[in-house]
């Protein structure tokens, strides 16, 4: 089994369910850090959230790997191939962001929806 492609669950912060995003093997880390910001909702945001990532087969104690550099995300690419070579199935990434983030976040689109509805 060859990696054609990378699997990202991203969370919104809108609130909605995770977006699922099937990025190239061959898309590079900046253009996978935009496609994600711009699908969590911060793209336009001078200081981006710190990302971090889960892969789907990863037990529920194992620790988020950091996603902060152009390594870490051939890292997950490789990890993703070794994986799926050995479970013959597609294995899907959780990308993470900090839930203090995420509530942030969402109050504060709430308040800019309920100041846009008040006027």
């Amino acid at each position: 089994m060859t990696l054609t492609g990378v699997v990202l669950l991203i969370p919104q912060l809108s609130g909605a369910s995770d977006k699922r995003k099937t990025l190239s093997a061959k898309v590079s880390y900046q253009e996978a850090l935009c496609i994600i910001y711009e699908t969590i909702g911060c793209d336009d945001v001078k200081r981006k959230p710190d990302l971090s990532y889960k892969l789907s087969d990863a037990s529920q104690k194992a620790s988020p790997v950091g996603l902060g550099c152009d390594d870490d995300w051939e890292g997950l690419c490789e990890e993703v191939v070794d994986r799926q070579k050995k479970k013959k199935a597609t294995i899907a990434v959780s990308i993470l962001v900090s839930e203090q983030v995420l509530r942030f976040a969402s109050k504060l689109l709430h308040e800019m929806a309920y100041l846009s509805l008040s006027t």
